[in-house]
């Protein structure tokens, strides 16, 4: 404990030691030495000879000769020459480990969290942990790192038995910290043990509550236990919609318990199955890892989802938004995989034209020409979209439909002479080409 902890100090100058056993220190005397397990005795080594050394634990400093003491003493031997500035290197030190064991009760007393509690255990160790359950899998972890190298054991007592129910896991702890580590436990393990169990039962009610988002109803429990699981309404959430197309068995690799998403992680990541829809919930403010993301894009490519992404806008209360919105996309093959604010008029019109009402809307000119185009076998509609498109340019025109100027000239005065078109209003132009673009989702191959 504290007293091996010394040996790390090079401001001490330490040349010898013994320390066969690892007591923790409380206090620090330079007089009237006593063998309490607790106390650090720092003597003068001249005065070796004119004290009587008891079992206990010793500093000696400006001491150059050899020194031979009972195996049961634990001493350090420094040849700094000055007991004041051993005094205050070893307060120094003392008062730093303590404050480490204050923080750890001041978390548990006021009940501040497992991730403080972790926070302050890297710190202290220099080291990321986790905590892994009694299977010796994650649990809980906040930090971003894969492999544990080091792992001890996590007990509950109840009545006359004791029983593991998991284990503090680091990714590399200097051995010099074990003994540290465990005694730690002892203050810690029920409270982590209350903290995740907690945690695990709320993270099976955690999918009713995705349920109660996809129709719209988030209650008050909801949000009790969104915070159970350190969530926050206004994290960075981001909607995976993947259609399920042939049942859950040609997706057996996905899934375990039969209908649970193996990717599933109380920390960061929640799926649930509706209709035959995938929906899984991302939390990125929690995610430390971007290997989760990269696994669901693998399954995505393996199995050729038909699927959409969504961010929620860091609300999210709006789930059932982004859930309508990308179950529209999937549903329909609008093949809108992510990124939706950038396709907006593929989004908008295929909206529009999934009623076929929206017709009734469409300027009756267009109308006209359009019966036109089918009784003449003619292209007014073609030329008069491409005219518009390339801002009433004839010569560009013609390019993009492969025929003469004149050809382009020719039709324009024909849409002229059926019909009245304001082409020199610019809301006029815009509406039209509006009214083209759905007449050509309506109608495929009309125009394009």
């Amino acid at each position: 404990m504290f007293f091996k902890e010394l040996l790390n100090l090079t401001t001490l100058k330490i040349q010898k030691n013994n320390v066969p056993i690892n007591n923790e220190i409380i206090h620090i005397r330079t007089n009237n030495f006593i063998d309490d397990k607790n106390t650090l005795n720092i003597i003068d080594g001249n005065l070796l000879n004119k004290v009587k050394i008891k079992k206990g634990n010793y500093l000696i400093f400006n001491y150059n000769k050899d020194i031979s003491l009972d195996s049961s003493i634990n001493y350090i031997i420094s040849n700094l020459k000055n007991s004041n500035e051993i005094v205050d290197i070893v307060n120094e030190s003392l008062h730093k480990y303590n404050n480490f064991i204050f923080l750890v009760y001041d978390i548990i007393t006021n009940n501040k969290g497992i991730d403080n509690l972790l926070k302050i255990l890297k710190n202290e160790y220099n080291s990321n942990v986790c905590i892994l359950g009694n299977n010796k899998k994650l649990v809980y972890n906040i930090f971003d790192f894969n492999k544990v190298n080091d792992i001890f054991p996590l007990k509950i007592s109840k009545k006359a038995s004791s029983r593991v129910y998991g284990y503090l896991a680091f990714e590399k702890i200097d051995e010099k910290f074990n003994d540290n580590i465990y005694k730690l436990i002892g203050i810690i393990d029920t409270y982590i043990y209350n903290s995740i169990s907690k945690f695990i039962n709320t993270k099976d009610k955690f999918y009713d509550t995705i349920k109660n988002l996809s129709v719209n109803n988030f209650t008050d429990e909801d949000m009790d236990i969104l915070k159970t699981l350190n969530w926050n309404i206004n994290d960075q959430y981001r909607l995976y919609n993947l259609k399920l197309e042939g049942g859950l068995f040609k997706y057996r690799d996905m899934f375990i318990h039969g209908n649970r998403f193996i990717l599933d992680y109380p920390m960061y990541l929640y799926s649930i199955i509706i209709n035959n829809n995938l929906l899984i919930l991302l939390n990125e403010s929690n995610l430390n890892n971007n290997k989760v993301i990269s696994d669901i894009e693998n399954y995505i490519d393996k199995y050729n989802f038909n699927y959409s992404s969504i961010y929620l806008r860091k609300n999210l209360l709006n789930f059932y938004k982004a859930y309508e919105l990308t179950k529209y996309i999937v549903d329909n093959n609008l093949n809108i995989k992510e990124n939706i604010d950038l396709n907006l008029d593929k989004l908008i019109f295929s909206m529009s034209i999934s009623n076929n009402f929206i017709e009734i809307a469409i300027p009756e000119e267009l109308i006209i020409l359009k019966n036109y185009d089918e009784g003449k076998n003619s292209e007014l509609l073609k030329t008069l979209y491409y005219y518009l498109i390339e801002e009433r340019s004839l010569i560009k025109a013609s390019k993009q439909m492969d025929v003469h100027r004149n050809s382009i000239v020719y039709r324009i005065n024909k849409v002229n002479e059926l019909v009245d078109i304001d082409l020199e209003n610019s809301n006029s132009r815009q509406n039209i080409l509006i009214a083209l673009e759905i007449l050509d989702k309506l109608n495929p191959g009309l125009i394009k």
